[in-house]
Order: C-alpha cells, then structure tokens, then sequence
C-alpha cells in the first residue's frame, strides 16, 4: 500500500518537475533524471495495482480466516492442490 502512495506522489513531483523544466529548459541541465523518476513511479504503481488485486483475490479465494490461521490455510492449500 505504501508503494502506492510513494508512486502517486512520485509522479505528482515528476509532473510538477516536468511543467517547471518547460517553461525554462535552458536554466536545466538534466532532464533524464525527471523522465527516470517518472518512469519508476509508473513501475511502483503498476507494481503497487497488482499486489494489491492479488491480495484482495487472495482473500475473497480463501476467506480472511483462513488467511489469518496458519493450520487452516495448510488445509485449504492441501485440498487445492490435491
């Protein structure tokens, strides 16, 4: 979840970074940087999506108590697989 929050933020700055270069390219010297870190939010985003719908999958698949219960999941795990 924090992931997913960093990212937003990231891409928050990226973008403000991004408005602020245009407007003066020639006070810049490196824009790579900016483009890096947008690219990386996006990453921790996507990341961050998938994570989470995997966590939710797993918990509406398996109920939160047998989640929580570690003898309870074996059990579930073992008839899944047979």
């Amino acid at each position: 979840m924090l992931g997913l929050i960093f990212g937003i933020v990231a891409l928050v700055l990226a973008n403000k970074a991004t408005a602020i270069y245009l407007e003066n390219p020639e006070n810049y010297t490196d824009y790579g940087n900016v483009k890096t870190g947008k690219i990386l939010a996006i990453i921790g985003i996507v990341l961050s999506v998938i994570y989470l719908i995997m966590t939710i999958g797993a918990i509406s698949f398996f109920g939160f108590e047998n989640i929580q219960n570690e003898e309870l999941m074996r059990e579930k795990m073992e008839e899944l697989l047979g």
